[in-house]
């Protein structure tokens, strides 16, 4: 982004130079026709107009390019941090999911358990039944 902008910052100046020519020679062409001269004094009046508006401009091109970086870095930082959001946000998600996955498996286990020892019980029963009943009808 920083080469990108380099670059048509450098287009549009070589653009720029290239019009200021153009309207400098038509400006000293029309005063030639006119024969307007200006004094020495006048020139170096412009000239130094000139020049601080140069410095001028530099100073805030400087300062624009400061500022344009503070806030490339400044998104860049909300940008990573939304990033580390939603990475958080995915691992809670996925701790979720196991932990609703480790609780099913072990109440699907739990109760495969219960099962078997509900079964064993009941085994357990109807053969003590049957041998009341074996010792009932003996002593009858």
């Amino acid at each position: 982004v920083r080469l990108k902008y380099k670059k048509t910052l450098a287009a549009a100046t070589t653009i720029q130079k290239i019009v200021r020519g153009h309207n400098a020679r038509k400006i000293v062409e029309e005063m030639k026709c006119f024969q307007i001269f200006l004094t020495w004094e006048e020139s170096a009046k412009k000239i130094q107009a000139q020049f601080r508006r140069y410095v001028c401009k530099s100073l805030y091109r400087t300062v624009l390019n400061g500022v344009v970086l503070l806030q490339a870095r400044i998104r860049c930082f909300h940008e990573m941090k939304s990033i580390n959001n939603v990475k958080i946000a995915r691992a809670q998600a996925a701790s979720l999911i196991q932990k609703t996955y480790r609780s099913f498996h072990a109440s699907s286990a739990f109760l495969t358990q219960k099962r078997a020892a509900t079964i064993v019980q009941s085994a357990f029963r109807r053969h003590v039944l049957e041998q009341k009943c074996l010792a009932v009808k003996r002593a009858a």
